[in-house]
């Protein structure tokens, strides 16, 4: 999934590596740092807990370079396997002025035989609907 945002990569970066507040603006559930990370409190190495319908999901940061991406795995919590994920973030012109495109790639493989084609048509949307709701409540304006 890709957006595009009228706001300056830094605070762009800042607020979809926040992880304590990823569910303020995600629609993904309640969210805490469930660990600090190697050098920095949302980099390599956090652990982040995301609340759903299903309980909680435990995410590492596996990859962190500022204002550039950050790449993280579940480690509990979906019933999927190999479930990885990239966020990267990269200047481009919005309406004339410089701008922020997010990237948000997800990558599994289902547990059970066939149902993956629908557990990947779930996460891609409701992993856009996050995108789209990146802009909501912190002065950043999504296109």
């Amino acid at each position: 999934m890709t957006t595009e945002i009228a706001a300056p990569i830094a605070s762009v970066f800042d607020r979809v590596s926040d992880h304590a507040n990823l569910g303020d603006w995600s629609g993904l559930g309640a969210s805490r740092l469930l660990r600090a990370g190697d050098t920095a409190a949302n980099g390599r190495g956090a652990v982040r807990g995301i609340r759903g319908p299903l309980g909680e999901i435990h995410e590492e940061v596996t990859h962190f370079v500022p204002n550039t991406s950050y790449r993280y795995r579940v480690i509990k919590g979906l019933p999927v396997r190999c479930y990885t994920a990239e966020v990267a973030v990269e200047p481009c012109t919005v309406n004339g002025q410089a701008g922020t495109r997010v990237h948000w790639q997800v990558r599994f493989r289902s547990r059970i035989p066939g149902p993956g084609g629908r557990a990947a048509a779930c996460t891609a949307q409701k992993d856009f609907g996050c995108l789209g709701r990146l802009e909501d409540g912190a002065g950043l304006s999504c296109i």
